[in-house]
């Protein structure tokens, strides 16, 4: 049979592109789209050219893993979340192939297996079907079950030339967004807002009571970047909570804006922590 290269980079990059894709969502973090669609073209660009005898190097195990290991750096960069999201785009892979396996064996003439990888006897169209159900699977089902790891990381919020370090546990519990923007919210104890604001006495008690708090805080500074969100705890009724627009220092030089609110009581019961934050800032 004849497999045309051209043919080999459009299909490996679709998958690749989608895989990517589902790694990212199931990882929580944020989606790089344009670093993912590098990261597919390299994808396949390596399955085409190790088609080309004289690039037979590119089909030893060694090679793919090195290619495995940039397509990775390209998507995700050198971050202290790439090996966990690496792994999560290996499971991705495996579950495609166990699909494509199935697909072959039921509506194929079965798996041929070629000098340079795995042929699966299924049309173009019926693998890019199957990569685009795992896509689907990720964003309707498995995101909600794997977006976080329960990892703590240390930041830093800033405000004016005040500053104040937090430990924030990544939690997929708190879904509190901006209901403009859509951007998450960071919820912090009632010390981290004292500390970026140390002149305005403000205590968990004074938290209890948002509005009246916002007032005092407007009426003291009517530039403050200061406003109520709204929320909902189950268990709970509906309620109102401060938010600050401040910004936030997630690494030495790496600083973004962030909307981040303040509870009145712990959000942890052991102190092990003192933020949550339901996706990946920074």
């Amino acid at each position: 049979m004849t497999v045309y290269a051209d043919e080999a980079f459009l299909l490996n990059g679709v998958v690749d592109y989608l895989l990517l894709i589902c790694a990212a969502k199931l990882g929580g973090g944020r989606i790089a789209r344009l670093r993912l669609l590098a990261a597919a073209l390299f994808g396949g660009l390596y399955a085409a050219a190790a088609l080309f005898a004289p690039l037979g190097v590119l089909q030893g195990l060694p090679m793919k893993l090195v290619s495995l290991v940039i397509m990775l750096l390209i998507a995700f960069g050198a971050g202290r979340q790439t090996l966990r999201t690496g792994l999560l785009f290996l499971a991705a892979v495996c579950a495609f192939a166990g699909a494509a396996v199935l697909a072959a064996q039921l509506f194929g003439t079965g798996v041929l297996v070629l000098p340079g990888g795995t042929f699966y006897a299924v049309s173009v169209l019926g693998l890019l079907l199957l990569a685009g159900l795992l896509y689907m699977l990720c964003y309707t089902i498995f995101s909600c079950t794997a977006q976080h790891g329960g990892e703590i990381r240390t930041m830093t919020l800033l405000y004016g030339g005040n500053r104040v370090p937090v430990r924030a546990l990544h939690d997929t519990g708190c879904t509190l967004r901006d209901p403009m923007t859509g951007e998450r919210v960071l919820v912090a104890d009632a010390d981290a807002l004292r500390a970026l604001l140390p002149d305005a006495s403000i205590t968990p008690a004074a938290l209890a009571d948002p509005a009246e708090l916002l007032l005092r805080l407007k009426t003291r500074d009517p530039a403050l970047p200061a406003r109520l969100l709204s929320y909902k705890c189950v268990g709970t009724q509906a309620g109102l909570i401060l938010c600050l627009r401040c910004e936030i220092q997630v690494r030495p030089g790496v600083r973004k804006r962030c909307l981040a609110a303040f509870s009145p009581t712990p959000v942890s019961d052991g102190g092990n922590y003192d933020a949550l934050i339901g996706g990946t800032i920074g």
